[in-house]
């Protein structure tokens, strides 16, 4: 019988130093594993950081293409606005320069079934009109004055 309990003993130290032996490789196992899981944790964090940094950078640029853009946009608001002011006034111009034509020149002799087609057509029959009116106010000036005549000698 003791016998058996010395076997049975040694036994329970073997299973006992096996158990042990058996702990102690799953602790270091999981001090391995604990280690190698911040190393990980610690490059994914570094990489997260480095996205940011990226992110931050892009980031960056957009809101200068933004502001670049949104310039532009109002430059060209104000060319289209200036373009329609200018073409409004051309417009106004021309019709302007149609209706003195047509209403005060009558005097300037056409062709027959020629009308004046062109900007400079017209413009020149407005000056041939007003050097005519400038030319008759002139003769009217020089009717009107006394001149100088010579006197009996």
């Amino acid at each position: 019988m003791t016998k058996g309990v010395i076997s049975r003993y040694n036994t329970l130290e073997q299973a006992n130093a096996s158990l042990l032996q058996e702990l102690m490789q799953k602790d270091d196992s999981i001090d391995k594993a604990q280690q190698d899981l911040a190393e990980l944790n610690k490059s994914k964090t570094d990489e997260v950081l480095g996205y940011n940094s990226t992110i931050a950078a892009l980031h960056s640029k957009l809101e200068k293409c933004y502001q670049i853009t949104h310039k532009k946009e109002e430059k060209t608001v104000r060319q289209k606005i200036h373009h329609r002011n200018q073409c409004q006034l051309y417009g106004q111009l021309e019709l302007a320069i149609k209706n003195i034509v047509d209403l005060k020149c009558r005097a300037v002799k056409l062709k027959p079934g020629q009308p004046p087609h062109s900007l400079i057509d017209k413009l020149s029959i407005i000056q041939a009109y007003l050097l005519e009116r400038e030319s008759v106010y002139k003769m009217s000036q020089e009717a009107i004055t006394p001149t100088s005549s010579p006197g009996p000698v």
